[in-house]
């Protein structure tokens, strides 16, 4: 049988098409760097340095963090969805135009590696609470201790700049190596309760010298996952 013709007409693989979507993007985020007075400064908001952020814009370094896209958009209002694609409006129309933070993950071995990985979080869902960008971090709660307040494998935001016990709430606190959260009430001797909230677990009044012991990790603002 003879073999078919080959049809004429633009080639259709995603092979074909890529290296052209990958220069487009170049081209939108040496835009979006130019919107900054200084390439140092792009880096700054970036979270990189600016030999890592030219091998970006190069394609030296193929690809780029989401966090790090999400950073240079924020600081300029830009949106992630003409990044990405090259359509729509060029800014984002959102009130708030740094909508996200970027949150490290802080593993529940304390000491073992996450790899470095970065969750780019809704700010919305943080409306209310005061803190500082960089003291921020993302963990998993686990374990039945704590329900129904917080269950297994839940979200938790943490404020790692509160290493004390200064109100009532849940606080990631180190146990032997080991991430937990439990509710600290306050007593007013100046000790504390420690507290699971499923009343099947344990709870422990400690002394004000005990409760200085604790090694407080960060105090959990904000706790959601699936239903």
């Amino acid at each position: 049988m003879p073999k078919s013709a080959k049809t004429s007409g633009p080639p259709t693989g995603l092979r074909d098409v890529s290296p052209s979507f990958r220069t487009d993007f170049r081209d939108r985020l040496a835009w979006l760097i130019g919107l900054f007075e200084t390439k140092a400064g792009a880096a700054r908001a970036a979270g990189v340095t600016p030999e890592q952020l030219a091998r970006y814009l190069s394609g030296a370094t193929p690809k780029m963090p989401v966090h790090i896209l999400f950073n240079l958009a924020n600081e300029k209002g830009v949106s992630l969805d003409f990044l990405g694609s090259g359509k729509g409006e060029r800014f984002s129309n959102a009130p708030n135009r740094v909508a996200y933070v970027v949150l490290p993950i802080l593993e529940a071995a304390l000491g073992a590696s996450g790899g470095g990985e970065q969750v780019a979080f809704p700010r919305l869902l943080l409306s209310g609470a005061k803190f500082a960008d960089e003291s921020l971090c993302l963990a998993v709660h686990h374990g039945r201790a704590n329900e129904p307040d917080l269950r297994d494998g839940e979200f938790i935001v943490l404020d790692r700049s509160v290493t004390t016990f200064v109100v009532d709430g849940f606080y990631a606190i180190d146990r032997d190596g080991q991430m937990v959260f439990r509710f600290i009430e306050r007593d007013i001797t100046g000790g504390v309760v420690v507290k699971a909230r499923n009343p099947t677990f344990d709870s422990r009044m400690l002394t004000i010298d005990q409760a200085r012991q604790l090694k407080v990790l960060g105090r959990a603002i904000w706790a959601g996952g699936l239903l």
